[in-house]
């Protein structure tokens, strides 16, 4: 076929149509978009089980807190621990193939802090290259025992003086002030008053406050 047949050919009819044909190029800007695009759809839908997975997880934290907080201020730190594991458990189910850490628990003189963090895998982002999102939730409570201020009336009339009354007496209010004072960590935060019941009291000056 010689040159100038080529040029009848390729410059009229089809080929020369299929040739200044510019629809394709929608498909092919689509086709580079495309990656892209699924990457942003898929990060979403990571991020809103990432969301939903943090409710949880600041959920059971806030549980174990509150569990904890009732406990006596003398609890040694590796019983608060314990038991910040095990309601932790009871609260939070690891789902999803992710991971939690062990919860943390710092102790101070009128609070208490349990923190943890856990790992969800992700579905879409892991196509660029992130294969689990760090989730994180702390919790903080007052510890222990509040301000209390205890009055007890005791009867020192002569009566008591009958039967060993007296001496049982002294008994049980040496034990519960061993128990109050065992519970307090920080002085002054329980206070007792005695007030002796009769007609007659004599007190010694140098209990004056």
């Amino acid at each position: 076929m010689t040159n100038t047949a080529l040029a009848q050919i390729t410059g009229s009819g089809p080929v020369k149509r299929f040739a200044r044909d510019e629809s394709g190029n929608i498909a092919i800007l689509f086709g580079f978009s495309l990656v892209p695009l699924l990457l942003f759809v898929g990060a979403s839908v990571d991020y809103t089980r990432s969301n939903t997975e943090h409710v949880r997880l600041q959920s059971a934290i806030d549980s174990t807190a509150l569990a904890l907080a009732h406990e006596p201020r003398n609890t040694p730190q590796a019983t608060l621990q314990a038991k910040a594991q095990q309601v932790f458990a009871a609260n939070f189910q690891v789902s999803n193939g992710g991971s939690v850490q062990p919860v943390f628990v710092l102790v101070s003189d009128k609070t208490i802090k349990v923190s943890t963090q856990s790992a969800l895998p992700t579905s879409f982002m892991a196509l660029g290259g992130t294969s689990s999102v760090a989730i994180g939730a702390t919790s903080e409570v007052a510890f222990g025992t509040k301000n209390i201020e205890i009055a007890l009336a005791l009867d020192n009339t002569g009566s008591m003086a009958q039967n060993g009354k007296i001496q049982a007496l002294r008994a049980a209010v040496d034990s519960l002030l061993v128990k109050l004072e065992s519970t307090s960590r920080v002085p002054g935060d329980i206070k007792v008053s005695l007030v002796p019941f009769t007609s007659q009291v004599k007190i010694a000056t140098s209990y004056k406050a």
